[in-house]
């Protein structure tokens, strides 16, 4: 429950953009309009690095719960 919220944020935006990226393809296949291209374009810009970012968050809240679950192991 520590970094709970935060996933559920990040969990959010990284899937808002996912659905966006996808809506902008779509879009930009359907209409053949330049600019469509340049949206899509940008939001892969900001998903790509935002999906590595969202990866490397979940590994290191997981590497942290399991040193909690550690912790509480030596103290018991």
């Amino acid at each position: 429950g520590f970094f709970q919220h935060e996933r559920l944020v990040h969990l959010i935006v990284t899937v808002t953009f996912a659905i966006l990226t996808m809506m902008s393809i779509i879009a930009s296949i359907m209409i053949s309009n330049p600019m469509l291209l340049v949206l899509t374009l940008l939001f892969l810009v900001l998903l790509v690095p935002y999906i590595m970012h969202y990866y490397t968050l979940e590994n290191e809240v997981q590497k942290m719960y399991n040193q909690y679950d550690e912790i509480l192991k030596h103290l018991s």
